[in-house]
């Protein structure tokens, strides 16, 4: 070999085909064998270094700049060790700087030293990469001395020599020795880590978890129990788990199933709800009879699309996996759910029928439901008397199935298995959505996907049923006028269309009519379609529009009304009476039934507890609702009071419902003509009314913590 040392390269990676790169060493002194391979994360650093799933690997950085937020001892994935069971050697641009954050215990270079992690660095990244990628992830050695002494034709021998990762189980050294229980939460400044009570009871085999994968479950409700990887089916389904997790972790997926493999088609016998991640996909798929076959250069990475073949969705996933399943090889029972958008290889599965799938990605995930119409509905933050009317009144008229995602108040979830109504768990959307009100959407998709039948997904609360939903079935998507005035003539829509999508988009729907979003009736797929859609459609962050809760509304009057979906747009009543602004003269009733102005009776009755003369003959049988009950609530307040006590029972709903019915600012109106009573808003800002309720003493409240220095250079000061 004539390859000579540079002068002045303390650090070297010598590749099994004789490439020699040189830099600067960083990080432990001596040398390192393993696979390199490339990621294009361009931040976790340390979450990447310390991933399991990079055990016997030496990681090239695509992103230039590493080491500016320093390390902590909270940004650790792997379980315990140090480089032994995660990456062995890390390739850098440029030379990790200094650390500059308020959270940094120690310097990126400190802490390579300390866990034995070889660094070079002031290499060409660039080219080392589409080495990679032309020729596959190449058998290396990295090597780190001071001194510049390196014996090159040695390290090319041994990186020959190196047999890979083919046959190798790795699972067994970065699995844990024993069981133990894991209560911990996902960050949140500024009190960190939260300890997570659960309610389902979730055992996670440990091939090599992430720590942030067992606090993405703790934060979704999971009671998670972490057993070694060698644990039998048996001992697993002794805990009597609500579900099992087969975690990620290194290696050949088929070296490790030769002992896990027999255990996880136990598992799958046994009926019990089964997720794999990664390598337990792998293994997963090894157990359903598939196979898997070792990639050239592997996915690593926090930028990856993949597509939800379920739904259409496509989604930015972190990946890091070197081998795949082989797509060609998956029995008819089992479904492939995820693929990736750069190579075509299969990303995840499920099994027909049984609550058993396994994907790359780790997010929430709605399974769809079974074919056939169906009715679904967003219901976090409502109790059971919030939404009883919903759900007595659809069980009176149908029986097919009905999904419910909400909180998880036993209660509630009581109420209703007894009405035969499955509910979801609503999923923690950290950091996703500028939009909340817009989540609701991520769940109809996914619960209807691509399957054969009709759908609505509606709102809850103030939503009741007067026949079956379906009859007859519509033809495809309906849409429903909310006002029988246009878009210009409410603020509040066309706030949100100009703040969306502009002042000239909002100007070209001026004219058309505003539709509601709270019911949207049609085919499953087509109703899947429309509410990816939705959720594609507003871009500008939440900031920007000065809150987010009618973007929904927003989006849907766009999609509908531009064509991007074909939906018939229907008046306020037929199956679908939209009540919410329609006056009150035009509604009428028969047998206690909110009736059509040509008399014929709505399936379905959106808005109904907005209406105060609905009180009488509509939720006298189905109950209030959450509107209606906040109204008894202030009618009870209003009757304790002493002025009251001696009016009608007529004369005091009447004074209740002109109360709720004035607006604007009472220093703005004229006085009270003599011998009139003035509007309780009018009272409560008057200093006499005032003075007649008692003011609650001040509570101390602690203070907010302060927030960390913006000025970067003040941050060794902070805490």
């Amino acid at each position: 070999m004539t390859t000579k040392i540079l002068p002045g390269a303390t650090g070297v990676l010598a590749l099994a085909d004789g490439t020699i790169l040189q830099g600067i060493g960083v990080g432990a002194v001596g040398s390192a064998l393993g696979e390199v391979v490339f990621n294009t994360a361009m931040t976790g650093y340390q979450e990447i270094l310390t991933d399991p799933s990079y055990m016997s690997q030496i990681l090239a950085f695509t992103f230039p700049h590493v080491g500016n937020v320093g390390t902590n001892v909270e940004d650790i994935e792997q379980m315990g060790g140090g480089s032994d069971t995660s990456a062995r050697g890390a390739i850098f641009r440029d030379v990790p700087t200094d650390p500059a954050n308020y959270r940094s215990d120690a310097s990126f270079d400190d802490w390579m030293k300390r866990r034995g992690v070889v660094g070079l660095a002031g290499v060409d990244t660039r080219a080392l990469t589409k080495i990679i990628r032309d020729k596959g992830a190449p058998h290396a050695v990295i090597a780190h001395d001071p001194d510049g002494n390196f014996d090159l034709e040695a390290l090319v021998a041994q990186a020959k020599g190196w047999t890979g990762l083919v046959g190798l189980d790795l699972a067994k050294p970065a699995s844990t020795l024993q069981a133990f229980e894991w209560n911990e939460g996902l960050w949140d400044w500024p009190e960190g880590h939260p300890k997570t009570e659960g309610r389902k009871d979730v055992v996670v085999i440990d091939y090599g978890v992430k720590r942030n994968i067992l606090r993405a479950l703790a934060s979704t409700g999971a009671r998670i129990t972490v057993v070694p990887a060698t644990t039998t089916a048996e001992e697993v389904l002794a805990r009597n788990p609500d579900g099992v997790v087969l975690s990620n972790g290194p290696g050949d997926p088929a070296a490790t199933g030769e002992y896990a493999v027999p255990e996880i088609q136990k598992l799958v016998a046994s009926g019990k709800p089964l997720m794999g991640i990664c390598l337990g996909h792998q293994m997963l798929a090894l157990a359903l009879g598939a196979k898997t076959v070792k990639m050239d250069q592997g996915h690593h990475g926090a930028n990856h699309p993949v597509k939800d073949l379920t739904t259409g969705k496509v989604e930015i996933v972190s990946m890091n996996h070197g081998f795949t399943v082989d797509r060609d090889s998956l029995p008819d029972a089992v479904t492939e759910t995820h693929v990736s958008l750069f190579d075509g290889t299969n990303c995840g599965i499920a099994v027909k029928d049984k609550p058993i799938f396994s994907a790359f990605e780790v997010g929430h995930r709605f399974t769809p439901l079974p074919d056939g119409d169906v009715v679904v509905g967003y219901a976090t933050g409502y109790d059971a008397a919030d939404i009883a009317p919903f759900v007595l009144s659809l069980r009176a008229v149908f029986e097919g199935p009905v999904a419910l995602v909400v909180d998880a108040e036993p209660a509630l979830r009581a109420f209703l298995a007894q009405h035969r109504v499955t509910a979801i768990d609503a999923p923690v959307w950290r950091g996703w959505a500028p939009h909340p009100v817009m989540q609701r959407f991520v769940a109809f998709a996914g619960l209807l996907g691509d399957r054969s039948g009709v759908a609505l997904a509606c709102d809850v609360r103030d939503v009741i049923f007067q026949a079956p939903p379906f009859d007859p079935a519509p033809e495809g998507l309906e849409a429903y006028v909310e006002a029988e005035t246009p878009l210009a003539d409410h603020a509040f829509n066309m706030k949100y269309l100009r703040a969306l999508f502009g002042e000239a988009q909002a100007r070209q729907l001026a004219d058309k009519a505003c539709l509601c979003v709270g019911t949207i009736v049609g085919p499953r797929a087509e109703v899947s379609r429309l509410s990816r859609l939705i959720l594609s459609l507003p871009t500008a962050p939440r900031r920007e529009i000065g809150g987010a809760f009618g973007a929904d509304q927003a989006a849907f009057n766009l999609a509908i009304h531009q064509g991007l979906v074909a939906a018939r747009v229907q008046p306020n009543y037929g199956r679908i009476a939209t009540v919410g602004l329609t006056p009150g003269p035009k509604l009428g009733f028969r047998g206690g039934k909110v009736v059509n102005p040509d008399g014929d009776v709505s399936a379905i009755v959106h808005q109904h507890d907005r209406h105060q003369h609905l009180e009488t003959p509509v939720h006298a049988l189905w109950g209030g609702g959450l509107e209606q009950r906040r109204r008894a609530q202030a009618l009870a307040t209003m009757e304790a009071r002493s002025d009251w006590r001696g009016a009608k029972p007529r004369a005091r709903r009447a004074r209740v419902m002109s109360d709720t019915r004035c607006g604007g600012s009472p220093a703005r109106r004229a006085p009270a003509a003599s011998g009139r009573r003035r509007p309780l808003c009018a009272l409560i800002a008057s200093s006499t009314c005032r003075t007649e309720w008692p003011r609650p003493a001040p509570r101390l409240q602690a203070k907010k913590p302060r927030r960390p220095p913006s000025n970067w250079l003040s941050a060794a000061r902070w805490p």
